[in-house]
């Protein structure tokens, strides 16, 4: 087995995934407390652009996640993306919350 030859990025840098999972555990968090009972199940029957739009927020996530751990984008590039998606499941509430008290 050949080993890895280490890059001139490698050197020095430390791993950001202990904070991307705090920064994400948060939000998770946030939206757990809020959270209520049927409300993603409303998104994606009554409203499939939001659905949709909380799918894209999620691939987004992880694909920023991906490209902050190896260097490519910044951690404050990652909170823009969690805030995108907690701030997606948020409305998803609100709504649920509206249609339920009318």
């Amino acid at each position: 087995m050949e080993a890895r030859q280490e890059s001139l990025f490698d050197h020095g840098r430390r791993s950001v995934e202990p904070e991307l999972l705090r920064i994400f555990k948060q939000a998770l968090k946030a939206i757990s407390d809020a959270w209520v009972p049927g409300a993603l199940d409303h998104a994606r029957a009554r409203t499939k652009a939001r659905a949709a739009d909380l799918e894209r927020a999620e691939g987004n996530l992880e694909r920023v996640w991906q490209l902050v751990a190896a260097g490519y984008l910044t951690v404050s590039d990652f909170r823009e993306a969690v805030a995108v998606w907690r701030d997606l499941h948020f409305q998803v509430i609100e709504v649920f919350k509206n249609v339920r008290a009318a």
